[in-house]
Formats: structure tokens, sequence, C-alpha cells
């Protein structure tokens, strides 16, 4: 498995993994670019712009950092919502993520709105730290357990305020209305990094149950999002609420 990450530790652990000193920054092409602003505008919002910062690809897999920008749809009266932030956006050919999306969760009472239209999510009793952080929704709840391991819950506990939407080879990962500043991208990129390869450990224990990755609720397949975005802000767009009764 190949990840980015160029923290001394993975590259000894996945001898696979490049470290930075060998790793050359390329320029993303025109086409990937266009690429990309569909791939987003059809993940996140509408009519994604972005501004590229630095692209690496390597072996099949890819990894951007861009900046971007793009409306949230929100009923009225309120207007739409205008989101600027940097997003790492990576892609491989050797990963088949399933569905879902994460984000943190709000207090006081906003969070409580934000619950009554969401649901609780995905609930990990035995892991208060991440649950009372994070919700995180998706179609095939068992996969994704399996995906979240406690690896993965117990560092994104310990780094709050990340969001992630994945779905096959595409994780997208970002702080809500961030845009980093230039002296920070290195940081910014290299912390994305261990979560995708946390991601990525979590996925082998997946495959090690494929016959996980079939299972799907029926009684989730009404709730299918258009798109993976959560929408805080639109009742009329409510994504899936974790684990229907019965699931």
């Amino acid at each position: 498995m190949l990840c980015f990450n160029s923290q001394a530790p993975l590259s000894a652990a996945h001898p696979s993994v490049s470290p930075a000193a060998s790793r050359q920054q390329m320029t993303a092409s025109p086409e990937r670019l266009e690429t990309l602003a569909t791939t987003l505008t059809a993940t996140l919002g509408d009519y994604v712009q972005l501004e590229p910062v630095s692209h690496f690809s390597e072996n099949g897999s890819i990894l951007d950092v861009c900046h971007i920008s793009y409306s949230v749809d929100r009923d009225p009266p309120h207007a739409d919502l205008e989101v600027n932030q940097t997003a790492l956006i990576f892609e491989a050919s050797d990963v088949e993520l399933p569905e879902f999306t994460l984000f943190p969760k709000k207090q006081g009472w906003l969070g409580s709105l934000k619950k009554w239209m969401n649901g609780d999510g995905l609930v990990f009793d035995d892991d208060p730290g991440f649950t009372d952080r994070y919700s995180l929704h998706g179609l095939n709840s068992e996969a994704i357990r399996v995906l979240f391991t406690p690896e993965l819950r117990k560092h994104l506990a310990a780094n709050p305020g990340w969001s992630i939407r994945a779905k096959g080879n595409l994780l997208i990962l970002f702080q809500h209305q961030v845009r980093v500043p230039d002296s920070k991208i290195d940081s910014f990129r290299v912390e994305g990094e261990q979560i995708i390869q946390k991601v990525r450990n979590g996925e082998s224990k997946l495959d090690q149950q494929g016959e996980i990755r079939q299972l799907l609720c029926p009684a989730e397949l009404y709730r299918r999002p258009k798109r993976l975005h959560y929408r805080a802000t639109s009742i009329s767009h409510r994504p899936f609420q974790g684990r229907p009764a019965g699931c």
C-alpha cells in the first residue's frame, strides 16, 4: 500500500513510501485540474473553483493540495453559504472505500440543530472521545465501523476539526472554512497524510472482511444523498442518519 506521508516512521513501516527528500513535487496538468474541479463540484458544492498549491503522483496514487471555493445552497431567507478553504484530495487505484461523510460536531444550540437535522450518525459506545467530537454518516455502516479503527478514531479525537468525504478511490480532507496560509501548507499536508495513512490501514482491516463491503441495510437506501456534502443549514436536503432501526 502506498501513502504520501513523508514522516520517517511511516517510510520505515511501508518500504514503498518515498521519503520527502526523494519525492518531487509536480505541477498538475490542465486536464488534471479540470478533472479535480468536476470531482469536487459533484462532491462538495456548486461550481467549485480551485487554486492548485501542490501536486504529487506516484505508483498509481495522486495527492493534490488546493485552495477551493464554492457555494452551498441554503433555504430562504438565508443567503447561500460561500465556502473558502484548503483541501487535500487523495486518489489511489488500489483503494476502494465505503462512502462516508465525517465532520466535527458543533456545541450549543447550533449543535443541537444539526443533530436534529442529521441524526446522531454512527455511534461508537466504547469511544466517547471520538463520538463526542465527530459526526460520521454513511450507507454501509458495518464497513465504516471496520474502517474507523481505534487508531484512526484516537488520532481524529486528538486532532479535532477535520472533515472527510470518501467514496471509492477518493478521499477529500479539509477543515471547514480554513484557508491555510503558505507558511503552514507543509504541516497541513503532513497532518492530512497521517489521517490518510490511518484510513488506508483501516482499509486493510476491511479487506480481511470482504463480505462486509457488500452489506447495505435496505432501510438506508432511501436516504442516499445526491452528494457527499453535508448541508449544515438546509433542512430540505437531509443526509443519511447512520444506522436505522433494524440495521
